[in-house]
């Protein structure tokens, strides 16, 4: 969650005030740690979820 990536870095947090990303880290967001382990559901035409 806190390793730095240099090429985020290159493009800095800011730029002109504006906000260009969350941080400079490899990681922006914690749910991107976890989305390759997250079971994802296949939905299938027409079927409801429980």
């Amino acid at each position: 969650m806190q390793t730095p990536c240099a090429a985020y870095e290159e493009i800095g947090l800011k730029k002109q005030g504006q906000y260009q990303q969350l941080n400079t880290n490899i990681l922006q967001i914690e749910n991107e740690y976890y989305a390759s382990v997250r079971p994802k559901s296949n939905v299938i035409f027409r079927q409801e979820t429980l």
